[in-house]
């Protein structure tokens, strides 16, 4: 049963919905496909550091600060970026884990789908 403490609805129109569902298959690699939800949250979240970095900026407009500090803020949330990257855990945890996602399982499934190998005539060979 939902937890409706930790939990809320949305209505979307039936537009912005197929928009989320098509989102929700371009935001992680390969073909893993995110939940609604999660498509939501994640947009929300990129939005929210996007802000975040933004007002960083704005305020450093405000009171004229030096070309050095830009710099240093903007070398600061390239950082920080980066320091936030997904780790192979948090990936998995969002497409709950299953590492067979493309026939194969261990450390293969996380290099993607399998390749097509020629044989020597340079037919396909499944």
């Amino acid at each position: 049963m939902t937890d409706f403490s930790k939990y809320r609805n949305v209505s979307l129109s039936r537009k912005t919905y197929e928009d989320l569902q098509t989102l929700s298959k371009e935001l992680l690699p390969g073909e893993t496909e995110l939940s609604i939800s999660k498509t939501v949250e994640t947009l929300v979240n990129e939005r929210k550091r996007k802000k975040a970095i933004s007002d960083s900026f704005k305020s450093l407009y405000k009171r004229k600060a030096s070309t050095k500090e830009f710099r240093e803020l903007g070398r600061k949330h390239k950082a920080q970026k980066s320091k936030n990257s997904m780790t192979k855990e948090e990936a998995l945890k969002i497409i709950g884990g299953d590492l067979s996602l493309w026939g194969s399982a261990g450390k293969d499934a996380l290099n993607g789908p399998p390749k097509i190998q020629n044989d020597r005539d340079g037919e396909d060979n499944d």
